[in-house]
């Protein structure tokens, strides 16, 4: 779909493709700055489970103003990680030596959904279930985009296919570069990483099990090409 700026069409100073922490925290930061931004989120592929984050986390989400709302419940605490690259070894790293405490076992169905409140608090219109399908750069250097889907910038129930215009598009659509991709943006190389919780019950109390919650994590290398 090659989309074209129909008259009256949405105009935003950025479009943020992509509705995870990483395009989370652009809209957030781009909207408290005073810019106008659209969120879309295609909201697709299967939920997100394992998923750990690490102590440092909390200095991060708190630079964002957000870390008591996204993490404050609804997740369960992970005392350290074990981690294997590049060979059938784990390195071990426990928390209790981090001066930011521990971790957390997310949720991420909820963790996104917070920082996407959030976003939505600060400013940015957020189109939930809406994917970016075609983008393309127009003379006067902005550009044009074929959204499908979802509910609308204001939760007005607008479905469907249209097209919207913004200055800047950022792809925060992880793996996939969905965005990236249809530009011909090729990266050569990257490093995929799975990550599994450990078993949180082992038969042993409930104090020994908890003591006992950690992550891990094994890497390996991976390409994609357009």
């Amino acid at each position: 779909m090659s989309p074209a700026p129909a008259p009256g069409a949405e105009t935003y100073d950025v479009v943020v493709a992509g509705g995870g922490p990483a395009g989370c925290a652009a809209a957030l930061t781009l909207a408290r700055a005073g810019r106008t931004v659209l969120l879309a989120d295609a909201g697709t592929g299967p939920p997100k489970v394992g998923e750990t984050l690490v102590p440092a986390g909390r200095v991060l989400l708190g630079d964002l103003g957000v870390a008591d709302r996204v993490l404050g419940s609804g997740h369960l605490p992970c005392y350290g990680n074990l981690s294997a690259w590049g060979s059938a070894d784990l390195h071990a790293v426990d928390f209790i030596n981090d001066p930011h405490g521990h971790g957390w076992h997310l949720d991420r169905r909820l963790f996104d959904r917070r920082l996407r409140d959030a976003s939505r608090e600060a400013g940015a219109a957020v189109a939930e279930g809406t994917a970016v399908r075609g983008a393309v750069r127009q003379p006067d250097g902005a550009w044009a985009l074929a959204l499908r889907g979802g509910t609308g910038p204001a939760g007005t129930g607008t479905g469907g296919e249209r097209t919207v215009c913004c200055r800047w598009v950022i792809d925060a659509t992880g793996r996939a570069a969905a965005i990236a991709v249809r530009c011909a943006v090729v990266s050569s190389q990257r490093w995929s990483v799975n990550f599994c919780p450990h078993r949180l019950h082992t038969g042993r109390s409930a104090s020994r099990s908890a003591a006992r919650r950690r992550s891990s994590s094994a890497s390996a290398r991976a390409y994609w090409r357009r």
